[in-house]
């Protein structure tokens, strides 16, 4: 009995920690060093896990808040930004590499609401194993109206991971475009 909790125990530390969204900052507040290279850690975990047949949340952000609208990271139009994530667990498919995608959103605070505008870049997952960056330059564009916008990555594993059904993970990050 105790090896089986052991086991269920490990199996959900590499359920829910994954991927880290270092730049622009992610929701959730300041992810401390000793927590960030913890394999598994729950601040680096955000997936689409599907619960009773329904997903966890809905899209951009599958459940995070900007719980405190003063964490909103500031970010130049028309020029290129450098946007980084960290992966926390590695769930690299060598027969089928996945990959991490930016994604800009436009966000609207009143009614929590959200808009795609479009995909900012992409990375391939590579064999470099769990507690490695990846990262991208972006150029915003300078003709977007508003200033309120979410930046989210995702990563894509391209592998079965939770209930027979490929699993995503995804981290946002609330910016005002300057």
């Amino acid at each position: 009995m105790s090896a089986v909790l052991v086991l269920l125990v490990s199996f959900i530390g590499y359920v829910f920690g994954h991927m880290c969204m270092m730049n622009p900052y992610q929701r959730g507040g300041l992810v401390p060093d000793e927590t960030l290279n913890t394999l598994g850690a729950d601040a680096c975990g955000n997936a689409n896990i599907y619960k009773n047949g329904t997903k966890n949340g809905v899209p951009p952000c599958y459940g995070q808040s900007n719980d405190d609208e003063r964490i909103t990271n500031f970010i130049g139009r028309n020029a290129e930004q450098p946007m980084l994530v960290y992966k926390n667990v590695d769930h690299y498919n060598k027969t089928n590499p996945g990959n991490f995608t930016w994604n800009l959103w436009d966000y609207n605070p009143q009614t929590d609401q959200y808009k795609f505008i479009k995909e900012l870049g992409a990375k391939y997952d590579t064999p470099s194993g769990p507690l490695s960056d990846y990262n991208i330059g972006a150029i915003i564009p300078d003709n977007l109206e508003g200033e309120h916008f979410v930046v989210q990555t995702i990563y894509y594993t391209n592998s079965i991971i939770w209930a027979n059904k490929e699993t995503n993970f995804y981290q946002c990050s609330d910016v005002l475009l300057i």
